[in-house]
């Protein structure tokens, strides 16, 4: 009987300490992995903060790397794995490697199977520029419009996302000299800003539209864009971007030959420049204005404001300009030359006819 019990006993104790060790075994791999999951993701979070010093920095090689060791070490982390994606992207961009950063930017989009985070929404935009930079328009057009679609759909917060990538659309077209495209992109950009209360960007996408109409002749909706542009341009107190909105408005009155309404709106630029002592675009509008009274014939004001250009210009040092009111004044000079000249030949011509007839030829 002693025998027994004691079987009936070790047998419970094996029982138990069976039962303690599947209980314990478990435990201690979860605590093991958790250990290991956290010594990852402290390695993570190191080359990953060193990374973003190094971007604030603009070290963008050794930012690339610093990120490339972030996702070496990271391990089924997707929302992680996204965000260090992106941020690598933008460190490729700026390094110039734009084709990796393009793959970056896609594999960040691609995380969830479709757009559903801020930074995805910043990887598409910036996708679409990088496509643009590589002159890979049709790619690019197609992926901002989708892009669009899906910031329409998308969260409120994001509205910038969408004007920014109607200025990209816009840019693409107009240098693709695609006038047709660029001003109705424009004007679908100046709704969105409209939307979204941004006056500054609703302003630039009217101007652009107005590049557009001026340059397929559709001259009186092109004024009208111009005038919408620079009334926003005016309750926002945008002083210099409204200045050249006058500068375009004047150079249509100048292509229409309509001297006196371009010489107002650049007069009114000057005064506004002035105002601003910006010596610089002061010298740019008192040539703009020489030119239109070259073409009034007004030769003698014409080079009095190419003189004053061309002093202004010395005062910045810009050397481009000086030489182009240089080339200026020389063709006026052999202009106003050719002029004398006609007039005193004309003079002798009749002196010389009274002479022959007086002589009896």
């Amino acid at each position: 009987m002693a025998w027994q019990a004691a079987l009936i006993w070790g047998t419970l104790f094996a029982l138990l300490w069976a039962r303690w060790l599947l209980q314990e075994l478990p435990r201690q791999r979860y605590q093991a992995r958790q250990k290991q999951s956290a010594a990852r993701e402290a390695i993570v979070r190191e080359h990953a903060e060193d990374g973003m010093r190094l971007s604030k920095e603009q070290k963008w090689p050794e930012a690339v790397d610093a990120f490339d060791r972030a996702l070496n070490a990271l391990q089924d982390a997707p929302t992680r794995e996204m965000e260090l994606r992106f941020y690598r992207g933008f460190a490729l961009e700026q390094k110039g490697e734009l084709e990796r950063a393009i793959a970056d930017y896609m594999a960040c989009q691609a995380t969830y199977g479709h757009l559903h985070q801020d930074p995805q929404y910043v990887a598409a935009v910036r996708q679409g520029l990088l496509l643009t930079r590589l002159g890979r328009n049709q790619e690019a057009e197609q992926h901002l419009r989708r892009t669009i679609d899906a910031l329409q759909r998308g969260p409120a917060s994001l509205s910038w996302l969408e004007v920014e990538a109607f200025q990209i659309l816009v840019g693409l077209f107009r240098q693709a000299r695609d006038h047709v495209l660029a001003i109705e992109s424009a004007r679908e950009g100046a709704r969105a800003a409209r939307r979204f209360h941004n006056a500054a960007a609703q302003a630039g996408f009217l101007r652009a539209a107005a590049d557009g109409l001026q340059a397929i002749d559709r001259s009186e909706e092109a004024l009208h864009c111009y005038e919408q542009s620079l009334d926003l341009y005016r309750c926002i107190g945008g002083v210099s971007s409204g200045a050249r909105v006058k500068r375009d408005m004047a150079h249509l009155y100048q292509l229409d030959g309509q001297w006196d309404k371009a010489l107002d709106w650049l007069q009114a630029c000057l005064v506004d420049e002035e105002r601003d002592q910006n010596k610089h675009r002061q010298a740019q509008i008192c040539y703009d204005i020489a030119c239109v009274y070259i073409d009034q014939g007004n030769l003698r004001d014409a080079g009095r404001l190419l003189q004053r250009s061309m002093s202004l210009f010395r005062q910045t040092e810009d050397h481009n300009g000086m030489d182009q009111v240089g080339r200026t004044i020389m063709g006026l000079s052999i202009l106003v030359h050719r002029r004398i000249t006609a007039h005193q030949m004309t003079f002798r011509d009749v002196e010389r006819g009274s002479k022959s007839k007086k002589e009896g030829y």
